[in-house]
């Protein structure tokens, strides 16, 4: 028989407790707390916990900022004191005038002034000279300049009205004149009352006026800006700053023209050299206008600063050797227009290069070649892309054409060659893409079986050119060795100031000397136990 019943759950429990029986316990456990008050509340709020929604319930409201403020006060609410703080001060007066009244607006938030200065009258005084305007009524002050001036006498106000006459010159005798250049000065009379010149200039082609105040009577039109050569300008001049102005005078500026001289009808040495123009000190460029007589066609270049070109500037196909053109000419005007070309004249460029194997290796009877591996050269010419060497015989019938982007050759580069013959070379250029005429022809011996090893071996010569020379100078090397060349240089105090290690291949392209200054120097030039002693001279 089981007896027994389950004790009475818990009554008056809190809204948010729950009971919940424990059969461990075999008693009911009572769980739950009550919700934590919030927080971050505003000085004027009130927290109450309300058992019939189970929740905190916030009141309270902030108090209503005051009313009637004036214009220029703020209320701000302060959360410490829970209050509203009114912050703010009426403007300053301003500082008036003896006639003057102000008022506070409370519309604008703004002081009003308000009254009018009690004037003594004016007057109107032509001077033929300096003024003084004297009290009780004026300044005080002496005045040289057209203008109106006040004094004020107590509250009162008087003005003056004056024109000074004495402020009217002419310019001397540069008018209805061509000048010879921007920096021939104008002259106006000198006036010992006179503290300042304004010169009015007017461009009688665009009406453009350019007024320049000077503390002298004189004027240079190359410092007024906007002038332009070739230009009719009206001047006339004031004095002390006036705005009454002397009879105008035109003053033309000059209409320059430049010219070749003495380079017309001539033909130059090479395509780097300068075709030069007069010289103009008040131009900023040039423009030179090529035309090819033979095609008509036309190229223009535009220079700036320099008064020269060269025909390596000219591009291609416009540029070729032996060729006539007609040069005109056009200087560049201040507001970079041009100016009317020159009468031009005829220039003939260069005829086209030729080069030949370097003297060294080159002789009327024949140079013996040392081996088959023995590097020839041709005399490097500027501008060259390719060189072609022609070798022949004509007894034999042998005729054969190498073409390289080098300047150097050897035997072995040919086939067919007999051992003990001779051979003639000549050599000829590709300068922009075309071909030029050969050379002089230079003999060559090539190695006969016979030559000896030891014989071949002691084979050692060097020299500069040019010597002496303006800018660099390079090598010609006679050597039966493939060892490096070691190149030293010294000034005439001993000094090294140049040292090289170049392979033989390499030697006949190297330049030396280009950041010398101008002197004399000794190069000593080896390979192996080899050595020659070299003096150059730079111009």
């Amino acid at each position: 028989v089981v007896s027994g019943t389950q004790p009475a759950a818990p009554t008056g429990l809190a809204c948010y407790e729950t009971a919940t029986f424990s059969t461990t316990l075999c008693d009911w456990v009572v769980s739950g707390t009550q919700p934590a008050a919030p927080t971050g509340l505003a000085c004027y709020e009130t927290a109450s916990f309300n058992t019939t929604t189970c929740a905190w319930v916030v009141s309270g409201t902030q108090p209503a900022p005051p009313t009637g403020l004036a214009c220029y006060q703020t209320a701000t609410f302060n959360t410490t004191t829970c209050a509203w703080v009114v912050s703010g001060t009426q403007p300053a007066m301003p500082t008036l005038a003896c006639y003057q009244t102000a008022t506070f607006n409370t519309s604008t938030c703004s002081w009003v002034v308000t009254g009018i200065q009690p004037t003594l009258g004016s007057i109107t005084v032509t001077s033929n000279g300096p003024y003084t305007w004297s009290s009780p009524y004026g300044t005080g002050l002496t005045y040289t300049t057209s203008g109106v001036y006040t004094s004020t006498v107590g509250c009162n106000l008087a003005t003056l009205n004056l024109i000074v006459t004495v402020n009217t010159l002419t310019l001397g005798s540069n008018c209805g004149a061509t000048i010879s250049g921007l920096n021939v000065t104008i002259n106006t009379p000198w006036i010992s009352t006179v503290v300042s010149y304004k010169f009015r200039i007017k461009n009688l082609n665009t009406n453009v006026t350019v007024i320049v105040d000077r503390p002298v009577n004189s004027i240079a039109l190359s410092n007024v800006p906007g002038i332009t050569l070739g230009t009719p300008y009206l001047i006339d001049v004031s004095t002390n700053g006036g705005s009454i102005y002397g009879p105008t005078c035109q003053v033309n500026t000059p209409s320059p023209t430049s010219t070749l001289d003495a380079q017309c009808g001539t033909t130059l040495t090479s395509m780097s050299q300068y075709v030069y123009c007069t010289y103009y000190a008040s131009t900023t460029g040039y423009r030179f206008r090529i035309t090819n007589t033979s095609t008509n066609a036309v190229q223009i270049l535009d220079i700036a600063g320099i008064n020269r070109f060269n025909f390596s500037q000219v591009g291609l196909p416009m540029r070729t050797f032996a060729t006539t053109y007609f040069v005109e000419v056009a200087l560049r005007n201040t507001d970079g227009t041009y100016l009317p070309y020159s009468a031009g004249c005829n220039v003939t460029t260069a005829p086209f290069p030729t080069t030949r194997i370097r003297p060294l290796q080159c002789n009327e009877t024949g140079y013996q070649a040392i081996s088959n591996t023995e590097n020839f050269q041709a005399v490097i010419v500027s501008g060259a892309t390719d060189y072609r060497f022609e070798l022949t015989n004509t007894g034999l019938a042998y005729s054969s054409v190498l073409t390289r982007p080098l300047n150097t050759f050897n035997l072995n580069l040919f086939t067919g060659l007999l051992p003990g013959t001779t051979y003639s070379v000549r050599v000829a250029l590709r300068i922009d893409g075309n071909w030029g005429p050969y050379g002089v022809s230079c003999k060559i011996i090539t190695p006969g079986a016979s030559k000896s090893v030891e014989t071949i071996s002691n084979e050692f010569k060097a020299i500069a050119y040019p010597n002496p020379f303006a800018e660099n100078f390079m090598f010609n090397v006679k050597t039966t060795s493939d060892a490096s060349i070691q190149i030293k240089v010294y000034d005439m105090l001993g000094k090294q100031i140049e040292s090289r290690n170049v392979e033989v291949t390499d030697v006949e392209n190297l330049q030396i000397g280009a950041n010398y200054p101008s002197g004399v120097y000794n190069v000593i030039v080896s390979q192996e136990e080899n050595t020659k002693t070299v003096r150059v001279i730079k111009r």
